[in-house]
Formats: structure tokens, sequence, C-alpha cells
């Protein structure tokens, strides 16, 4: 029966093939592509055979193969045919990944949530872990958007019982955000630069982890406290605003971001339903002060680097950096008192 799929296969292949028009711009384009594809269909069939066992199954904690469908650059009318080229494909590989993962052999879909990594080979594949893609990572701590999508797929992968890996991570505070959403896995500069093999053993030995991973290695926030990340994020996202703002030719910059502390995003969360939720805590009420202590250094920025006064706004500048990591800090406590203890870890 499996050869019969693969013929079947191949045979759609070759009569997309056929069917090419001789005038048309891009059909040596997708017929090099078809070729491409067919050579690994075969391939992966003959290197499944080579990694399954005869007689005894692997075991899964030692073998795990990533698996992605990626996109290459296409001209608009293409899309049809190389949609069909993927379901092809997917409908080829999919009884070898069947077969590999009855054997014990484990899955990770990788760059989940860019191109073709969807959805849909989430609900068709047996993978066991999904590889949140680095370009929603590397963007998290200042872009809100981004960090909505990790969360989002973190809570996909509980809701799928598949274990999660953050790629990109490049620093410890990329890695503590992940850990209160709930994502222990990650891989990235922030951990190490890549090394050959035979340097692992000793990097293991004089590795240090940043201290607040073990102090939040069995907590973390449900997803009804998100908002108490997101909220931390925006005001990284307005901080960055108003120093990309400072840097700017002051003949074509615009406007600076909102100077009021309860028009920035996080005043709006901060003075709405975060008061709704967190108002009782002694941690809640400390940051509005703090909070309005930083729009009141930035308005004085603002109006020093108009004023051309470069000297004083680099006095102010560094106070008020100094206040955003106070309020940070005061924000982590508040998520600290609201954390309960993750049961799976």
């Amino acid at each position: 029966m499996r050869a019969a799929a693969q013929g079947f296969a191949l045979g759609l292949i070759e009569q997309a093939a056929s069917n090419e028009k001789a005038d048309d711009p891009f059909a040596q384009r997708r017929l090099q592509s078809r070729q491409r594809l067919r050579a690994e269909v075969r391939l992966l069939e003959t290197q499944t055979r080579g990694l399954l066992p005869k007689k005894h199954p692997i075991d899964h904690d030692h073998m795990e193969v990533k698996v992605g469908v990626h996109q290459r650059a296409k001209a608009v009318d293409e899309d049809d045919r190389a949609d069909a080229c993927r379901a092809v494909a997917l409908r080829q590989a999919l009884p070898q990944i069947r077969l590999c993962a009855s054997q014990g052999v484990r899955f990770a879909l990788d760059d989940f949530g860019t191109g073709f990594s969807s959805l849909t080979y989430l609900r068709q594949l047996p993978v066991n872990t999904l590889k949140i893609d680095q370009s929603f990572v590397h963007d998290m701590l200042r872009d809100p958007d981004d960090l909505t999508i990790v969360e989002g797929v973190v809570g996909l992968s509980t809701a799928f019982r598949h274990q999660v890996i953050a790629e990109g991570v490049e620093s410890a505070d990329h890695a503590l955000m992940l850990m209160e959403m709930g994502c222990y896995l990650v891989q990235g500069f922030g951990i190490a630069k890549p090394m050959p093999g035979k340097d692992t053993l000793a990097w293991i030995k004089t590795f240090k982890p940043d201290p607040r991973w073990l102090e939040n290695a069995a907590q973390r926030l449900s997803r009804d406290d998100f908002q108490l990340v997101l909220a931390e994020v925006n005001h990284r996202q307005w901080l960055a605003s108003l120093q990309n703002w400072m840097r700017q030719d002051p003949e074509h910059r615009g406007s600076s971001p909102p100077l009021d502390g309860h028009e920035c995003n996080f005043g709006h969360w901060y003075y709405g339903d975060g008061e709704k939720r967190y108002g009782h805590l002694p941690e809640y009420r400390d940051a509005e002060a703090v909070h309005l202590r930083i729009h009141g250094l930035a308005q004085q920025l603002v109006l020093q680097n108009e004023h051309g006064e470069e000297s004083i706004s680099r006095q102010t500048e560094s106070e008020l950096i100094g206040a955003a990591e106070e309020f940070r800090d005061i924000l982590a406590r508040i998520r600290t008192t609201v954390k309960h203890t993750d049961a799976g870890q």
C-alpha cells in the first residue's frame, strides 16, 4: 500500500509536468521544483529505512526529528500550484513520519507560526514538540504583538499536550519571561552559541544559569494573568519609542510618544482592567508613583531635547532609565505575588 501511495503521489507530480504550457514563463521554475520534490520524496523513503531498527524500537528520549514546510520565493500566480505540490509532499511524507513515530522517534514542528508550519500540520502530523520561530521571540520584550503570538503558541502546545521550545532566545530576560508563560525549553545565544559536540560537556560543567531562572523554575502565571506580562512589554515599547524619537533628526521627526501617564498603553491598562483585577495588591499601588515619575522625566527630556540642551538631557535620560528599571522590578514583584506552582515542572 505504501508503494501505491508513493506511485500515486509521484504520478500527480508527473501529470502536473505534462500539463505545462510551452509559453508559460514560470514553467521551467516549476519543473525544477517538482524535480527537487521527486528527489526529496525518494530520499525520505531511503533515509527512513536506514533509520528504523529491524527488531528494537528507538529510545524516544534519544532521537527527535525536526519537521518543517518552508516557502520559497515565487510569483503570485504560482500560489495554487505551489499549494498543490506541498499537499502532495505532505501526503507522501505522512506515512513515513507515522512509521518513524510508531518506532519511538519524536518529531518537532519547526518554525511554528511562519510560512506553512501552521495549524494544518499541527493537526495532521504526529508531532511531540512545537518550536516557536525566532522571529517572534526576538522582539517579544518590546513588541506586544510578538509577545501575544508567543503566548498563544505556548497555550496551544498546552492544549495539545505538546512540549514547546522557543528559538532565538538572546538574553536572560527573554528566558525569564518565557518561563513565566510556561515555556521552559529554549535555545539561542542567551544560553550558548553553537559549539562542537566535543565541547558540550565542559560547557555544561561551567554553565551558571541566571539566579532568577532558579527562583521561577517551579512557578508560572496563569493565562488570566498574561496581561501583567503584556503591560511590561507595552512599557518597554513606549520607552524604546521615546529613545528612537530622541535620536531622529529634529527637522524630520514627528510627535513624541504619549507623555501623559494616563494616556500611554500601560496607563490605559493600569487605570482600567488592571485596577479592577490587581488594585487590592500593595505592589500594584506602588507602581503608580514610579510610573508617573517616569512620565515626568520623559516630559523634561523632550523639552530639553527640543531646546538643544544635550548635556542635561543625557543626565535626565540616565535618571529615566534608572526609574524604568525600578518600575520593571515592581511589575516583577506583582507577577511573583500572583504566580502559582506549576505541578508539571
